[in-house]
């Protein structure tokens, strides 16, 4: 099974930029909604109920997606500084810009 340990806190999608957030959580919309969490369908469009959000993910089900469940465990393995700098370096190899977070 996938590791959502680190999705089970609602700072956790705090710290994520609300854009970034809700793009990765958009395909998956309908099953969000099924677990009574409504992802405003622009980061402008409505606060964000972190506290839900960390609920869907501390009580998966048999319906959460596999693809969700996936790229949830990537961002938990990436989420340190030497990956992050791996991340960074493979991308300025690449000629890959990415978006500064202030």
């Amino acid at each position: 099974m996938a590791n959502l340990n680190l999705f089970t806190h609602p700072a956790t999608f705090r710290r994520i930029n609300p854009k970034f957030l809700n793009h990765w959580l958009t395909p998956h919309r309908e099953y969000l909604a099924q677990r009574n969490f409504t992802l405003p369908a622009t980061n402008v469009e409505g606060p964000i109920d972190y506290e839900h959000l960390g609920a869907v993910f501390m009580e998966p089900d048999a319906a959460m997606p596999r693809q969700l469940m996936h790229s949830a465990s990537l961002i938990h393995e990436m989420a340190n500084e030497d990956a992050m700098n791996a991340l960074i370096d493979g991308a300025g190899q690449r000629n890959i810009m990415l978006e500064e977070q202030s």
